[in-house]
């Protein structure tokens, strides 16, 4: 009977994807601090490049499940 075996995943896909950084408060709302839409909207691409590379390694991760790791 064939035994189950699992191969460790790669560090790579293990480590933590740092997120972009938070925008800066250079508005004003209420006299308060505050994060620009404009600034905000500028973060989209990163999140969404964030996001790309996560899919990628789930991807990765899937194939090396199917296969011998190679």
């Amino acid at each position: 009977m064939p035994v189950m075996v699992y191969r460790p995943l790669p560090a790579a896909l293990t480590a933590p994807i740092p997120p972009p950084p938070a925008p800066p408060a250079r508005c004003t709302l209420d006299g308060a601090g505050a994060v620009c839409v404009s600034d905000a909207l500028a973060l989209l691409p990163m999140w969404q490049a964030a996001l790309e590379m996560c899919n990628a390694d789930r991807a990765r991760a899937a194939l090396l499940g199917r296969s011998d790791g190679q």
